[in-house]
C-alpha cells in the first residue's frame, strides 16, 4: 500500500516539520506503507525546486497513485495545496485520513475524512498510526500488484 502525505509547510519552521513528517513517515513504515512525501522528496533532490503549479502537479500524481491521502494537521493555520489536495484525493475517490494534533479547535477538515486520528506529540502520532486498521483502505490496483506481481 501506498500513501501520500499532507502537510502545511508556508511559515512552519522547518526543523518542526521535519520532526512532524518523520513520525509520520515512521509510523507508516511500522505498518507497512510506503509512502510519499514532497519534504523529503525535495530534501532528498529527487524533485528539484520547482513552481506552486508544478508543486501541485506532481502531488496530484503522487495522490493518484497512493491508495490513500495522509494529512498533517498540526494547527489552526489554513493551506491552500492541503485543501487542494483533499478536495483532489475526494474527487477520486481516494480515501482521506486526516491526524489532527490535539490542541487544533476550530476545524472541519476531519469531519470530511474516511478516518480521524487525534495525537499530542510526535510520538504519540506514531503510536496512533500503529492503531489504524489499514486494510479498509487498500485500492484494488494494490490488491492486483499484490496477488499477480
Amino acid at each position: 500500500m501506498k500513501a501520500f502525505i499532507s502537510y502545511r509547510y508556508s511559515n512552519e519552521p522547518v526543523e518542526r516539520l521535519e520532526l512532524l513528517l518523520s513520525a509520520a513517515c515512521n509510523g507508516l513504515q511500522d505498518a507497512n506503507i510506503d509512502q510519499f512525501c514532497l519534504f523529503f522528496e525535495k530534501k532528498k533532490g529527487v524533485i528539484p525546486q520547482k513552481s506552486q503549479s508544478d508543486m501541485m502537479n506532481i502531488a496530484f500524481e503522487q495522490i493518484t497513485k497512493s491508495d490513500f491521502l495522509f494529512v498533517l494537521q498540526a494547527s489552526e493555520c489554513h493551506s491552500e495545496g492541503v485543501l487542494m489536495e483533499v478536495g483532489y484525493a475526494i474527487a477520486k475517490s481516494i480515501p482521506v485520513i486526516v491526524a489532527t494534533h490535539s490542541s487544533v479547535k476550530m476545524t472541519y477538515l476531519p469531519d470530511m475524512a474516511d478516518k480521524k486520528i487525534k495525537y499530542i506529540n510526535n510520538e504519540d502520532l506514531r503510536n496512533q498510526i500503529g492503531l489504524i486498521n489499514f486494510a479498509e483502505f487498500e485500492s484494488t490496483n494494490s490488491l492486483l500488484a499484490r496477488y499477480f506481481m
